[in-house]
């Protein structure tokens, strides 16, 4: 299947609409680039691996409209929609509406666009997808092996029982140990108190004339 290039954001808008049960791919980016016709080249193969996915490409060139709504500054960006919303996409960095390209070390373009179907189609996602998908492991998962892996999962762990402890010591703390709040309508109170102190402090608004000698004064 080849990649369906979107001349305008009518066509791009048409097209989402029309799709309501597949999942659509859009690689936006310039035709010229070779990283997106390599990208191309990929998303070709994933379409043909899972039916319920449709592909497409818009030139940021010829259609900007997109540009600023879905923060498209890279050279060449995937964003996945599902019934014209576009869904949340995670290669291991976190989920993001808008995927730069390429991916990172050991990422697979099938596996990531089967892991976003699967999560947005669930139980009508087909055996295709599901089996592509894999373990539902991020497909950047594999860049964070080694060295840099471990640190990453120690500072988390770190963080994750200094959370835990002040989690503790908060359930532990007695309640006559906390200072006590005022109630709202105590609040209400000392606010009105105050509005009106700074009201009498003002100096008095002068007398307006009335609108009938005003005019009178203008003729």
């Amino acid at each position: 299947m080849a990649v369906e290039a979107l001349p305008s954001a009518t066509w791009l808008d048409e097209t989402l609409l029309a799709e309501r049960e597949r999942l659509v791919a859009v690689r936006f980016g310039r035709a010229s680039d070779p990283l997106c016709r390599a990208f191309d080249a990929q998303l070709a193969a994933a379409a043909a691996q899972l039916p319920p996915l449709r592909v497409y490409s818009v030139d940021l060139d010829c259609v900007p409209d997109f540009t600023a709504m879905y923060e498209l500054y890279d050279p060449c960006t995937l964003v996945c929609f599902h019934r014209s919303r576009p869904l949340l996409v995670d290669a291991g960095f976190g989920p993001t509406r808008a995927l730069a390209l390429p991916l990172p070390r050991g990422g697979s373009i099938g596996q990531l666009l089967a892991q976003t179907m699967v999560r947005a189609l669930g139980d009508r996602a087909p055996a295709e997808a599901v089996e592509l998908a894999g373990g539902g492991a991020g497909a950047g998962e594999e860049a964070w092996g080694g060295e840099a892996g471990e640190w990453l999962h120690g500072v988390l762990r770190k963080a994750g029982g200094e959370v835990e402890a002040a989690r503790r010591r908060l359930a532990e703390m007695p309640a006559a140990g906390l200072p006590a709040l005022p109630s709202i309508g105590a609040l209400s109170d000392t606010v009105e108190a105050g509005l009106d102190a700074a009201r009498r402090r003002l100096p008095a608004m002068p007398e307006l004339p009335s609108l009938k000698s005003f005019w009178a004064e203008g003729s």
